[in-house]
Order: C-alpha cells, then sequence, then structure tokens
C-alpha cells in the first residue's frame, strides 16, 4: 500500500476509483454507495463546472469555438468529445481548462467529509491529472479490451473504431493497474462484481486505523 497524506481528513478514508473507458468505474461505484459509502463523481463535478462557470465557459469558447454551447449555455458533449479523441493537443487543452476547477472542488467537498467513513470519487483521470495524492487509497476497474469496446459501442451509440479511438486517449490500462493500490475486474457478471467489490471494500473499513497510524 502506497503511503499517502491524509491528514486533515478526520475519520474519513478517501478512495478514488478510476480506470479506463468502459470499464466499468460507474458500476462499482454504485455497488460502493450501495454498501455506505459517501459516492462524488469527478465527471459530475466537471459538467457543472462547464456549464455554470462563466470563466471556464469563455476559455471552452475561445478553444472550440461558441456553436459549443447551445443557446442555453449547455456544452454539447458529443460533439466536443469527436473533436478531442481525434486530436490529443485539442484534449489537453480542454483538461488543462477544467482540472484545476474539479481538483479544487472535490479537495473542499473532501475536507467537508470529516466523519463520512469511507468517501469514494470517481474519477476517469486521476493519474492523468496528477491527483493520487488526492487519495488515501486508490482503486482501479479493469476489464478486457474486447468487453470495453463492446460496453463504449453500445453505451454511446458508436462504432467499434470509435470506441476504439477513445481508448487509446487514455493511458494503457496496464499503466493503471501497475500504479493502482487495488484492482478490481470486470468483465461482466454483475454478481461476481458485487462480492469483489464486497471484498475491497471490507479491506477498506480495516485500512483507516492502519493508514491514520
Amino acid at each position: 500500500m502506497k503511503s499517502r497524506k491524509t491528514s486533515g481528513r478526520g475519520s474519513s478514508l478517501v478512495v478514488g476509483v478510476t480506470g479506463g473507458i468502459g470499464s466499468g468505474k460507474s458500476e462499482v461505484c454504485l455497488v460502493f454507495q450501495q454498501l455506505g459509502a459517501l459516492v462524488f463523481s469527478a465527471d459530475v463535478i466537471a459538467r457543472e463546472i462547464i456549464n455554470r462557470q462563466e470563466a471556464v465557459k469563455r476559455e471552452i469558447r475561445r478553444v472550440f469555438g461558441d456553436h459549443v454551447y447551445s443557446r442555453n449555455g449547455v456544452l454539447d458533449r458529443k460533439q466536443v468529445a469527436a473533436l478531442i479523441f481525434k486530436d490529443n493537443a485539442l484534449k489537453e487543452k480542454l483538461n488543462d481548462i477544467v482540472h484545476p476547477y474539479v481538483l479544487e472542488n472535490l479537495r473542499q467537498r473532501i475536507r467537508s467529509t470529516r466523519s463520512s467513513g469511507i468517501v469514494v470519487v470517481e474519477a476517469a483521470l486521476i493519474y492523468e491529472a496528477h491527483a493520487e495524492d488526492l487519495f488515501d487509497v486508490v482503486v482501479v476497474v479493469d476489464a478486457g479490451e474486447g468487453v470495453r469496446i463492446q460496453r463504449i459501442a453500445k453505451r454511446d451509440g458508436i462504432t467499434r473504431g470509435e470506441a476504439q479511438l477513445r481508448m487509446k486517449s487514455q493511458l494503457p490500462p496496464e499503466v493503471k493497474t501497475a500504479r493502482a493500490d487495488l484492482v478490481i475486474r470486470n468483465e461482466g457478471r454483475l454478481d461476481l462484481l458485487r462480492e469483489n467489490c464486497a471484498f475491497i471494500f471490507h479491506i477498506l473499513n480495516h485500512l483507516v486505523p492502519v493508514l491514520r497510524i
């Protein structure tokens, strides 16, 4: 288990859940929530910031053009996704705009959860954003390439080729699993996933006094 700073978090254990697109992070976090964890989603926070923070909206318009926002000021995520998954430079520009706001929001939420037991943050880009020091433990969710491609294509209504392109825009899964504290394999059997999550949750509950030493 890697040592990270945990001071100022009271009795809460902060767990980052990450993994490649299509790995099943949201399903894992849902199971953790059902087991009693307080769960935050970095993606949900990012959506709120992108649609509400005027400074962020100005920068996104500057990079992508006014057309990526609707008249109601809501970002066309599909249009932007189609652009950034084909252009890594554009993806980095978007991340540079949004990540600082998301990370500060998460820091504030973590500081406010001093007595919340296990706090879980679902975040696809923990390693890409160099944000692992926010967490006591990082859990990586992983699945085979074929399984992930099928999930992405079905979920987003895109082709297998487009799904592969999105996968290639992220860190390889073997890089994430090598850096993880804990890994959950998610190949599609929901009963097995729940069993594995319950086991990991049991470990996390017992890690709280260890990580406070």
